[in-house]
C-alpha cells in the first residue's frame, strides 16, 4: 500500500506543480494581454492627437474655404476643389509647386488676345509651344471670336 500513497502524492503534487506552472503562464499571458491592450490604447491617444493636430494646422491655414459643419466633409470638398483648380490649368498647377510668380489674364479681359499671341509666338519661336497648345489657343480664338460677334450685334449674356 505504501506504493499506492507514494504514488498518489507523486502524481498529486506533479499535478499541483502543473497547475502552478499553467497559473503562472496564465498570469505571464494576462499581464502580456494587458501590456498589448495599453500599447493599444497609446496608440490610439497618439493617433487621435496626431489628428487633432492635423485638423487643427488644416483649419488654420485654409480656414473655412467651405462652410460645412462636419470636418470631413470640409476636408474633402475643399481637396476635390483644389485638385479640380490644379487639373483646370496644369500650368498655373506647375508654376505654383516651383513658387514661380506668374500673371494672370482671364478670357473675358480686353487684352487676353493680345497677351495670348505674344505668349504664343514666345513659345512657337523657343520650340515648346505643342499640337496640344495649339488646339487649346485654335478653341479659345474660335469662342473669343463668337463672343465679339455677339457683342457686336448686341447680344448680353444673361447671368443667373
Amino acid at each position: 500500500m505504501g506504493t499506492r500513497w507514494e504514488d498518489l502524492r507523486k502524481r498529486l503534487v506533479a499535478d499541483f506543480i502543473h497547475d502552478r506552472d499553467n497559473y503562472e503562464n496564465m498570469n505571464a499571458h494576462c499581464d502580456a494581454w494587458a501590456a498589448y491592450i495599453d500599447g493599444i490604447e497609446k496608440d490610439r491617444d497618439s493617433w487621435k492627437s496626431d489628428r487633432d493636430m492635423f485638423v487643427n494646422a488644416w483649419c488654420r491655414e485654409l480656414g473655412t474655404i467651405i462652410n460645412k459643419t462636419h470636418l470631413i466633409d470640409a476636408l474633402v470638398l475643399t481637396t476635390r476643389e483644389i485638385v479640380e483648380a490644379l487639373k483646370f490649368h496644369p500650368r498655373a498647377a506647375k508654376l505654383m509647386k516651383k513658387k514661380k510668380n506668374f500673371l494672370v489674364v482671364a478670357e473675358d479681359e480686353p487684352y487676353f488676345e493680345a497677351v495670348y499671341c505674344v505668349i504664343r509666338s514666345s513659345e512657337t519661336l523657343k520650340g515648346t509651344w505643342t499640337e496640344e497648345d495649339e488646339r487649346i489657343y485654335k478653341s479659345m480664338m474660335g469662342r473669343l471670336l463668337i463672343r465679339h460677334g455677339q457683342e457686336a450685334m448686341g447680344y448680353r449674356e444673361v447671368k443667373p
